[in-house]
């Protein structure tokens, strides 16, 4: 990790704008150390990966030869960075509306077991239940969240229910 403004890295983070070396041997901001020196690393092209916000991450180029970049290297390297800051983006999102897809899964969870205090903590058991023999017969992790959503939701129909039926002593006729 490098601090705002440290060394070529911390320059293009904190300007937000691409730099292009065409020797980094000769060049004061570079410290050539030995990685660069065995890799034989020499001109340098770096852009930043922004987001709305803030620069989020850098994407370095080398090449092992003396190269002046040309602008349509910088603008190839900065299309793709612009790629990259979407797809981190969305990826934050989805995310997002995952996780409060599951929460408002768990709350209408939670209001059909308010409904009746005898099955309280049913829908979790339900779901440890499933979730376990589903992960013994080795089902994969994306239908082990659909398993995870069914079982805290096996009972939504609950809520539906009058509760002189639901809670109606004996057999229902």
């Amino acid at each position: 990790p490098l601090e705002m403004g440290e060394g070529v890295g911390g320059y293009v983070a904190e300007h937000a704008e691409p730099i292009a070396i065409a020797d980094i041997r000769k060049d004061k901001r570079v410290d050539y150390n030995e990685f660069l020196k065995n890799e034989g690393l020499v001109a340098l092209l770096s852009v930043p990966i922004k987001s709305k916000i803030r620069v989020i991450g850098l994407i370095s180029v080398y090449k092992k030869s003396p190269y002046e970049f040309e602008q349509n290297d910088i603008d190839l390297l900065s299309a793709f960075a612009n790629h990259v800051s979407v797809a981190i983006e969305n990826a934050k999102l989805y995310d997002t509306i995952k996780k409060n897809y599951f929460e408002t899964i768990e709350t209408l969870s939670l209001a059909i077991e308010a409904r009746d205090l005898y099955t309280r903590g049913h829908s979790e058991r339900v779901t440890n239940y499933a979730i376990g023999i589903a992960k013994e017969l080795g089902v994969e992790e994306e239908l082990l969240e659909i398993i995870r959503y069914a079982g805290r939701l096996h009972d939504i129909g609950k809520i539906a229910i009058p509760d002189e039926i639901l809670n109606k002593p004996g057999k229902l006729t």
